[in-house]
C-alpha cells in the first residue's frame, strides 16, 4: 500500500502531511508495521481512494476490510 501511495506524488503528499510523517520517517519506518497499519487506516477512511487502491492493485475491498480489522483486533488500536 505505502508503494501504491508512493506512485502518485500528490497522494504520498496528502498522507504524509495527515500522519505527520516526513520523507526521512517514510524511508526509515518503511519496514515498520505501525507504519504500514497507518497506511492502511488512511486508505480505509477514504473509501474513493480504497476503492481506486483495490482497482489498481487487483484487490478485493474485502481483503483491506479485513486485514484492518485483523490488525486492529490484535493491537487494539482505534486509528492512526
Amino acid at each position: 500500500m505505502l508503494e501504491w501511495l508512493s506512485l502518485d506524488e500528490q497522494r504520498l503528499l496528502q498522507f504524509m502531511a495527515l500522519s505527520g510523517c516526513d520523507a526521512q520517517t517514510l524511508m526509515a519506518e518503511m519496514n515498520n508495521p505501525a507504519l504500514h497499519m497507518a497506511v492502511l487506516d488512511y486508505l480505509m477512511t477514504d473509501e474513493a481512494l480504497l476503492l481506486q487502491f483495490c482497482a489498481d492493485t487487483n484487490t478485493a475491498p474485502e481483503e483491506c476490510s479485513k486485514a484492518w480489522q485483523r490488525l486492529h483486533a490484535v493491537d487494539g488500536a482505534g486509528g492512526l
